[in-house]
């Protein structure tokens, strides 16, 4: 029984770690450059995307690619809760980088380039 909590704190302090990790080095891996606005696409920067406004960016068409694997690598096998926050993203390009705007139900914009906000 001891043996079983202390292989689930270690799984828990290891999953914890990873997911720290990866969302602190994908942003290294995008490129927000543009031309127009058919050049940024959305991607999730979330294993467990909610849809909320921290979750979505858009990026690069060119890095779509990179950005899909990295992802794919880093969250297979990840469990996630199952809701949704009202809204709708979409992607624009200004002054030469992607940036991403989001709608919600009441219809406010708020608009952000990068992982965060007021990058």
């Amino acid at each position: 029984m001891k043996t079983k909590i202390i292989i689930a704190v270690i799984a828990m302090i290891v999953i914890i770690f990873f997911v720290y990790f990866a969302s602190n080095n994908i942003d290294s891996l995008a490129s927000y450059s543009c031309n127009a606005d058919s050049d940024c696409k959305k991607v999730t920067i979330d294993c467990c995307n909610n849809n909320a406004p921290t979750q979505n960016t858009c990026v690069s068409k060119s890095d779509l690619g990179i950005w899909k694997s990295f992802l794919q690598i880093n969250c297979g096998g990840i469990m996630c809760l199952q809701y949704l926050v009202p809204g709708n993203y979409s992607c624009a390009c200004r002054e030469s980088r992607c940036w991403t705007y989001f709608t919600n139900q009441v219809g406010n914009v708020e608009g952000y380039t990068g992982l965060q906000r007021g990058k």
